[in-house]
């Protein structure tokens, strides 16, 4: 059987989140020192945002349905988000900044058809 190379389908995927998807940003809370210089001072949360490209689109009734039940809250949207030049990685709980609004991430999938992940599909609720 012939080895797929993904590496097309990959740049296809990324030139359309490029071309169509907009600025967003990957917030997640993170433990910063209080202070650098005295360490045992402990660390305080912060919310850092990483900046990275996404589309984002509504869920179809069939994918509403499924998730609304399986989750036991309104899931509203899905958002594609490029993970080629984001530094972090997202997590269940984590948000996004999608143009202006804030949308906490309920389930998400990797893209990775190779050893680089490509992209993450967020099931995303307000």
């Amino acid at each position: 059987m012939p080895k797929n190379d993904y590496t097309a389908d990959a740049q296809d995927a990324l030139e359309l989140v490029d071309e169509f998807g907009i600025d967003d940003a990957l917030v997640k809370i993170e433990g910063v020192p209080v202070d650098v210089n005295k360490p045992w001072l402990g660390e305080t949360d912060t919310e850092v945002e990483y900046p990275t490209k996404g589309v984002k689109l509504p869920l179809s009734d069939s994918q509403q349905s499924y998730y609304a039940n399986s989750l036991a809250i309104k899931v509203t949207d899905l958002i594609y988000m490029e993970a080629v030049n984001i530094t972090a990685v997202p997590q269940v709980g984590d948000r996004v900044l999608h143009d202006g609004e804030y949308w906490k991430i309920e389930a998400m999938q990797d893209l990775k058809p190779a050893t680089v992940t490509v992209m993450y599909t967020l099931i995303v609720s307000r």
